[in-house]
């Protein structure tokens, strides 16, 4: 799956990559981004919006994404851009996330989306969660890779993210703005070995040292652990287990906190993307089919319908009796879910029922639960009791499996699918 390569008269080799559109924003300037249209078959196309690629710190969008734009573009279409004094991105007075979150909309304004699947990895990550708190009536769903929702968990990272980061910012901001404008942006330096590694210096050299270190300095006073569980629409997180720079706990903390996000895991280090394309992609393919098939329809013209503006997602406990073990009720359920686009889990419980706690749209939920009363055809259902609960419920249970004061908490799930089958409490 690695990018073919190119040798022009340039004596650089240079990737293959997407082609260029110039987009004028308005007074944030003009901005050039990669743009994918996605298969000219339009029956290979996944069934979800547009998405948008958000690239990690001190790197570009290229250096991120280019061994994956061509399997991402087979059946998606996408956008990809230096985020602000990143490689060609904008050049603001200062550097926010919350700029950057907003600099997502006004790209998809000018391509004329109205909604948008952002994909952030590391510093894109946040990038991406921004862009879903910000905007929920733009977001259709969320894929989050090697990201954290606090940066700054230890005082090591304390240290270099407030005082090195944070010195740095004041000695350029004090400096002469000539000055800066010509210092190297570039935090690290390509392999030497590389064929491209030409390509890749030309990626960093545009990078302009004050606003990298201001973009160090807010990823350090990043937090969004607060607000995640509000997050309600399909999301995935992409885990790479061997990473050194976020440490996996930190990244699997951003599945347990939104929602039904499920959890995809692939035994590489923080620069998986770039650097092992073969091995990384399924799981982050994974992560999109995941997304892709939570969509709910959105009309031509229209935005989301978020649960934060109109209350039509709940989440329901039941609790079915009869002879509903042993005759494949809960995989049936796991299926109708899925197809309902319901998430949540079922499990068989030592009294001999059924219990499970699902989340989604209340037509979805009503239509699962008038099925749980039948349930599949060797069933024979006497009772199905229910009871409502909260989305900080649904993700309590996710996290410590637990659903009923009087049952016992068990280890964590390791992996949360849309709806998951759990075993016998």
């Amino acid at each position: 799956m690695a990018r073919s390569l190119l040798r022009s008269d340039d004596p650089i080799v240079t990737p293959l990559l997407p082609g260029t559109r110039t987009l004028d924003l308005g007074d944030r300037g003009p901005l050039t981004i990669r743009y994918g249209p996605g298969p000219s078959d339009r029956r290979k196309a996944r069934k979800m919006p547009p998405l948008v690629l958000l690239h990690g710190w001190t790197v570009t969008a290229n250096l991120n994404w280019f061994r994956l734009y061509d399997q991402i573009g087979a059946r998606n279409e996408f956008a990809a851009w230096d985020q602000r004094g990143h490689g060609t991105g904008l050049r603001p007075e200062k550097f926010t996330l919350e700029d950057c979150a907003d600099d997502v909309i006004a790209v998809a304004d000018a391509l004329g989306w109205d909604t948008i699947v952002p994909v952030g990895y590391s510093m894109g990550g946040t990038i991406a969660q921004l862009v879903a708190q910000r905007h929920p009536d733009r977001v259709s769903g969320l894929v989050l890779c090697s990201t954290a929702s606090v940066f700054a968990e230890t005082r090591g990272d304390e240290f270099f993210f407030e005082s090195i980061l944070g010195t740095a910012v004041k000695a350029l901001n004090a400096a002469p703005k000539f000055l800066v404008d010509r210092l190297p942006g570039r935090f690290r330096s390509p392999d030497k070995t590389s064929p491209i590694a030409e390509w890749m210096e030309t990626e960093y050299d545009p990078h302009h040292a004050g606003l990298i270190a201001e973009a160090g300095h807010a990823l350090g006073r990043f937090r969004s652990d607060a607000w995640l569980p509000d997050l309600t629409i399909p999301s995935a997180v992409v885990v790479t287990t061997e990473d050194s720079t976020i440490p996996a706990s930190r990244q699997r903390q951003i599945a347990s906190l939104i929602p039904g996000a499920t959890e995809h895991l692939v035994a590489l280090d923080h620069r998986a993307a770039a650097k092992d394309p073969e091995l990384y992609w399924p799981a982050f393919d994974a992560a999109l089919r995941s997304v892709a098939r939570r969509q709910q329809p959105v009309a031509p013209g229209s935005r989301r319908v978020t649960p934060q503006a109109i209350e039509t997602q709940s989440v329901q406990h039941l609790f079915v009796s009869g002879r509903v073990q042993n005759v494949g009720f809960r995989d049936s359920m796991q299926r109708r879910a899925a197809d309902l686009g319901v998430s949540g889990w079922v499990r068989n419980r030592s009294d001999g029922r059924v219990e499970a706690m699902i989340a989604g749209a209340r037509e979805n939920l009503d239509e699962l639960l008038e099925w749980a009363r039948t349930g599949p055809p060797l069933a024979s259902v006497t009772d199905v009791k229910t009871r409502a609960r909260s989305f900080a419920e649904l993700r309590k249970s996710w996290q410590n499996d637990e659903s009923e004061p009087d049952v016992a908490a068990q280890a964590p799930v390791e992996v949360q699918p849309p709806f998951t089958v759990r075993a016998t409490e």
